[in-house]
């Protein structure tokens, strides 16, 4: 029979406060993941290991019988493990520039004031990669552009969509000067373009707009993220492709200037994904739920 080690951890802890809810604090696991680490384990060794009563639950014949056996090979397992993880609690997120500035802060923010024994890391990586080191346990959360993604191979993981966004140009507002501001593609083609470097959606689009036009779409600047083409944009050295959900501050004050193309580019959506397991990681579930609970805000 070979069952996983960490359900008789589970089962031990549990055995320790007689309590669903004490063993899921001290595990940093939800409740429910709790209840059903201990069903799976009674479904494996064909026994029933706890009983309901008046103060809770009880250790039946049975899960005496195991608790005595697992008791102390489980302590000095603990003992050796405390004595080389003393790490705090990680959670573990690929994220771009945008969903940082705009998303991650504020919520990493808010939730650092209710668990401030967490620790965050942050990197970025292309798609292929994110996804790898998220079904590889090297990353807890990815951020990522759902369009086209829908059909990828997302088994064991969880994919929610949360945001519909619009690709656009814009210029600083003193870019132009007397010059008349670009109306279609082929004006568009006479300045220098910054965009993010890569393939994306917004970009297979534009090469196909100025194929179908005899034109070349080729920018001047390719950047790696979208601070340096907002940057970029800001020191007038072009004009550039950016989200317009995610500069409605420079919008509004006339910092930038959108620029009204003869075709509209493509809309697409941003989403995040977990693996299945994330619910056995309380500290990730709460982040979670607090995500949830801004991007329902912001939406």
């Amino acid at each position: 029979m070979n069952i996983n080690l960490e359900l008789y951890k589970v089962f031990y802890y549990v055995c320790q406060s007689m309590s669903i809810t004490e063993a899921a604090k001290n595990l940093y696991v939800s409740q429910p993941a709790i209840t059903k680490q201990i069903k799976h384990l009674e479904s494996c060794l064909g026994k029933v290991l706890f009983v309901r009563s008046r103060k809770g639950i009880e250790l039946s014949d049975d899960g005496k019988k195991l608790y005595d056996t697992i008791k102390e090979p489980i302590q000095t397992l603990l003992s050796i493990e405390n004595e080389i993880y003393q790490y705090p609690p990680v959670v573990r997120i690929i994220a771009g520039y945008s969903t940082i500035k705009n998303f991650l802060i504020k919520v990493i923010s808010h939730y650092n004031q209710l668990h401030p024994e967490v620790k965050f890391e942050i990197a970025s990586y292309a798609y292929p990669e994110a996804i790898e080191r998220l079904k590889s346990g090297k990353a807890d959360l990815i951020f990522i552009n759902v369009k086209d993604r829908e059909h990828d191979n997302f088994e064991e993981l969880k994919l929610k969509h949360f945001l519909e966004v619009q690709d656009i140009f814009v210029a600083s507002k003193d870019f132009f000067g007397t010059n008349p501001v670009p109306s279609s593609l082929e004006e568009l083609s006479r300045y220098p373009i910054i965009c993010k470097a890569g393939k994306s959606v917004s970009r297979s689009f534009l090469e196909e707009s100025f194929q179908e036009k005899g034109l070349t779409f080729s920018p001047k600047f390719e950047l790696s993220n979208n601070w340096l083409i907002e940057e970029y944009i800001r020191l007038n050295l072009g004009i550039g492709l950016v989200t317009k959900e995610f500069i409605q501050t420079e919008l509004r004050d006339g910092t930038f200037v959108p620029i009204p193309l003869d075709c509209d580019l493509p809309k697409r959506k941003i989403g995040y994904a977990l693996r299945d397991s994330y619910a056995y990681n309380r500290f990730l579930e709460e982040f979670v739920n607090e995500l949830k609970q801004y991007l329902s805000y912001y939406r």
